[in-house]
C-alpha cells in the first residue's frame, strides 16, 4: 500500500472511530486496517492513536497529523474541482504565434466568434515572419508555418501548399519566359532575406540553381508587391498569390519543375497533458479551416 492509502485509511479511522467501520468504508479487512495504520506510525517514528479495548484516542501527534492530513485531502478536492472547471471551460493567457496568411484567412475572422465561446480565455496573437522559439519564448501554440517545430515538441499536419516562382506579364515581356531551369540566370531575382539559404532554387529534377538576388526584403507581402510591380521573379508559397495568378497580375514560370507539396503546421510544447486552451483553439482553427476547405477524410486541404 502506499502512503496515501496509508493516509486514508487513518482517516477513515478517526472520522469512523473504529478499525472495523473504516474496514467496511475501504472494502478491506479489520486486520488490514490494523496493519497500515502500524505501518504508517512506524514509518512517522510517532504513536497516533492510543488503542484500548472500548475506544480509540488520538495523540497529541495524530490529532495534529489528522488536521494537516485534513486540510491537504480538502486541497487536493478543491484542486480536482478546478481542473475539472478548466477541462469544461479554458481559462488563462493563451499565447499564440501566427504566419500573416493563416491569421488573417483563418484567425481573425474568427474571433468575435471564439471570445464569445471562451470568454475567460485572454487571447495573445502574434502575427510575425520569423521563427519562433517555443521553448525560450513564452509561446503555447505556432500556427501556419512551413518549418517545422524543434524535435520535443507535439505537431500537427493542418494544410499542404507548395512555392511558386512567377512575375508579371510587363516583366516576362521585357526580360523573356524561362523554359528551364538554366533559363533563370541572369534573371533578376527577388528573394525573403530570412530565407536559408536565401540564393538557391531547387527543382524537382534535381537542378539547383545559384541566383544572385537583385532584392531581399522580410516579408512575403513585399515580395509580392515587387513581383506586382515588375521588378522581378520571386518564389513564395502558392496561397501568398493565388488571387494574383486567377486574375492573370502574375504568371507562373516553370511550373513542370515545381517541388513537391510542402506541409503547413501547427505545433505546441510536449507534455503529458495538453492544456484544455490549446486543445481548444487547435479544435476551433480547425474546424474553420474545415469550413473554407470541405476536404476528404485523412487529407489536409491545399492552400
Amino acid at each position: 500500500m502506499s502512503k496515501f492509502d496509508q493516509i486514508f485509511t487513518f482517516m477513515a479511522v478517526v472520522e469512523g472511530n473504529s478499525f472495523a467501520q473504516a474496514g467496511r468504508q475501504l472494502g478491506i479487512s479489520t486486520a488490514a486496517v490494523s496493519k497500515q495504520i502500524t505501518s504508517l506510525e512506524k514509518n512517522l517514528g510517532v504513536e497516533l492513536l492510543h488503542r484500548t479495548t472500548r475506544r480509540l484516542e488520538l495523540s497529541e501527534a495524530g490529532r495534529l497529523y489528522f488536521d494537516h492530513c485534513k486540510k491537504l485531502m480538502g486541497e487536493m478536492e478543491e484542486a480536482e474541482r478546478l481542473v475539472s472547471t478548466i477541462r469544461a471551460e479554458p481559462r488563462g493567457n493563451l499565447w499564440v504565434v501566427s504566419g500573416e496568411h493563416f491569421a488573417f484567412h483563418y484567425i481573425i475572422p474568427y474571433l468575435k466568434e471564439f471570445v464569445e465561446r471562451y470568454p475567460l480565455l485572454q487571447l495573445n496573437l502574434e502575427i510575425a515572419e520569423r521563427i519562433p522559439d517555443i521553448h525560450s519564448e513564452r509561446i503555447d501554440l505556432v500556427v501556419g508555418y512551413s518549418i517545422s517545430g524543434p524535435p520535443s515538441s507535439v505537431q500537427r499536419k493542418v494544410a499542404a501548399t507548395s512555392y511558386v516562382l512567377c512575375g508579371s506579364p510587363s516583366y516576362f515581356s521585357l526580360h523573356g519566359f524561362p523554359e528551364k531551369p538554366a533559363d533563370l540566370t541572369g534573371h533578376q531575382y527577388l528573394t525573403h532575406s530570412q530565407r536559408r539559404p536565401d540564393d538557391l532554387l531547387i527543382f524537382n529534377d534535381g537542378t539547383q540553381i545559384h541566383l544572385k538576388p537583385l532584392l531581399k526584403i522580410n516579408d512575403a507581402r513585399g515580395l509580392v508587391q515587387c513581383a506586382l510591380n515588375g521588378l522581378g521573379i520571386i518564389k513564395v508559397h502558392h496561397y501568398m498569390v493565388a488571387e494574383f495568378l486567377k486574375t492573370g497580375a502574375l504568371v507562373e514560370v516553370l511550373s513542370r519543375y515545381k517541388e513537391q507539396e510542402i506541409p503547413l503546421y501547427i505545433y505546441y510544447q510536449e507534455s503529458r497533458h495538453l492544456q484544455p486552451k490549446i486543445r481548444h483553439f487547435i479544435d476551433f482553427l480547425m474546424e474553420k479551416i474545415a469550413l473554407i476547405h470541405p476536404k476528404k477524410a485523412g487529407i489536409v486541404p491545399f492552400i
